[in-house]
Order: structure tokens, then C-alpha cells, then sequence
């Protein structure tokens, strides 16, 4: 009965987190600061397919062919928001969708650097980049 209710202090609400009590119990700021790196996680990939959605473009060439799918392009950012190492991890079956998505990656470049919360000095990524005609 006892490891229950340890359990659901690890689930502590981030709105308590600043909350004294929780600040006099060492056993949860773990728990804590893994709610608040998930946040900063979460809200780093969100702006990174952002970035990377704006700066997609879908080929004239592959419209007018009617050509559409999906790539998964993978890729590195370093610590300081540097993006390397493009690459097609997954092929949509046509290279212009493919060097697009590649393109729109490689646009964004230089992002923002990774947050000192995430603890990472690199962070490789693989993301869906998708073509579809309405």
C-alpha cells in the first residue's frame, strides 16, 4: 500500500509545483522536473515542425504530375540550434518530394537553441514531411 500513494506524488499537477510543500519533498522534484522537461520537449518539437512546415514547398513539377506522399527526413540539431546531417530516412517513392522535404529542413537552418532543461548537446530528430493535393 505504501508505493501507491508514492506513485501519485510523482504525478504532481506542474500548476503545484511551486507549491512549498511540494518544494519540502526531495522525493518528488524528480517527478517534477520530468513533467517540466516533457513540457519543454513537447513545446520544442511543436515549434520545430512549425518552422519546418513553413518552410515547405511543394514542387510545381510534382503538382502538375499529381504526385504525392510522405518523407520522413531525419536530421541532427546541435546545442546551438544548428541543424546537420539532412538526410531521407523514409522515401514518399518521387525525388522532387523527397529533395523538398529536405529543402524545408535544411531552410530552417539555424534553430532555436536546445533549452537547458531538455539536457542535450545534440538531438536527432525524424519528422514526417507530407505532400498531399487537395
Amino acid at each position: 500500500p505504501e508505493p501507491e500513494p508514492a506513485v501519485k506524488e510523482q504525478k504532481v499537477p506542474v500548476s503545484e509545483k511551486a507549491s512549498p510543500e511540494t518544494e519540502s519533498q526531495p522525493a518528488a522534484l524528480p517527478a517534477q522536473m520530468g513533467i517540466l522537461n516533457k513540457k519543454l520537449v513537447e513545446q520544442y518539437k511543436l515549434d520545430l515542425l512549425r518552422a519546418i512546415e513553413a518552410n515547405k514547398k511543394y514542387p510545381k513539377r510534382a503538382k502538375k504530375r499529381r504526385q504525392q506522399g510522405l518523407v520522413k527526413v531525419g536530421f541532427v540539431i546541435k546545442g546551438n540550434g544548428k541543424i546537420t546531417n539532412v538526410c531521407v530516412i523514409e522515401s514518399s517513392g518521387y525525388k522532387m518530394l523527397d529533395q523538398a522535404a529536405m529543402a524545408a529542413v535544411s531552410a530552417v537552418n539555424h534553430f532555436k537553441p536546445i533549452p537547458q532543461g531538455i539536457y542535450r548537446d545534440n538531438w536527432e530528430f525524424v519528422v514526417p514531411v507530407e505532400y498531399q493535393l487537395l
